[in-house]
């Protein structure tokens, strides 16, 4: 199979960390991976580990057997070419079907099929220690703001083209090899206007303000909506929404942490 797409990237960079099989299938599972594409892709490409399993190719006495001559190495060779060719040739037809059948069931999965394997972010971080914070600043996406300084950020692309991006914010060790929607860490999510659900869903959400927990929120200078979990802003033809960590009050409202509070209140675009 092929490692030029997504899921088989994924795999073979998680088994070079020495993650197993199994751990590699519960991750891509809990991302939202088709479960018999993953176990098909890990039975490819993480080789058995029974040696029986493996092919060589027979070994000849050339010494006991006095009558054994070159016309029969040649013939010996010329045989196991052929078993060798005839092999590949099937191992071929079994991993183009296996591909046409990964791409017909993923087709309609948009975040599945062009999730790609994190990357750490462009930023620059300045040491903040009197108050325990770092700024982090993104210069591709030109925004900074002030997190902990235990906080460490990676970088996902997903959506068709990777046209969107989330990174996720939080100790590292919380945070994911493939990107899933979890209250462990914060994450922004940004997308551009051209995204017609995305910026739809956007739109709809700024239509309920004022109604039910949608009220009028702030970031970086630009008036959008808070949720009480997020909250989102449209700034030069993208749109920035910053999911973050929240607690319910006694009436069940969502509320942003302190820390959710300074992110926000920090959170700046920079030209």
């Amino acid at each position: 199979m092929d490692g030029s797409n997504p899921l088989n990237e994924f795999i073979l960079a998680a088994a070079k960390q020495g993650e197993t099989a199994e751990q590699i299938s519960q991750q891509l599972i809990q991302a939202g991976w088709d479960k018999d594409a993953v176990a098909r892709a890990i039975s490819i490409l993480i080789p058995t580990s029974n040696p029986s399993q493996i092919y060589s190719p027979p070994k000849v006495d050339y010494i006991s057997n006095p009558d054994f001559n070159q016309k029969d190495s040649h013939s010996v060779h010329k045989k196991f070419n052929t078993k060798l060719i005839v092999s590949a040739l099937f191992f071929l037809l079994f991993v183009s079907s296996g591909t046409v059948y990964y791409f017909v069931s993923q087709k309609n999965s948009r975040e599945q099929t062009y999730v790609t394997e994190p990357t750490l972010t462009k930023s620059a971080q300045q040491s903040d220690q009197e108050n325990g914070y770092i700024t982090y600043t993104n210069l591709e996406y030109k925004f900074l703001f002030h997190m902990p300084n235990n906080w460490s950020s990676k970088e996902y692309s997903i959506g068709a083209f990777g046209s969107e991006k989330r990174i996720a914010f939080g100790e590292i060790e919380k945070l994911p090899t493939m990107f899933f929607n979890s209250g462990d860490y914060a994450w922004i999510k940004i997308y551009p206007l051209t995204d017609q659900k995305l910026y739809s869903e956007y739109q709809f959400l700024k239509s309920q303000v004022g109604q039910g927990t949608v009220k009028e929120g702030f970031l970086g200078g630009q008036v959008g909506i808070d949720t009480g979990t997020n909250v989102a802003v449209e700034k030069n033809g993208m749109i920035y929404e910053f999911n973050l960590p929240s607690t319910q009050d006694s009436n069940l409202n969502w509320q942003f942490t302190d820390v959710s509070q300074e992110i926000i209140t920090s959170f700046t675009f920079v030209e």
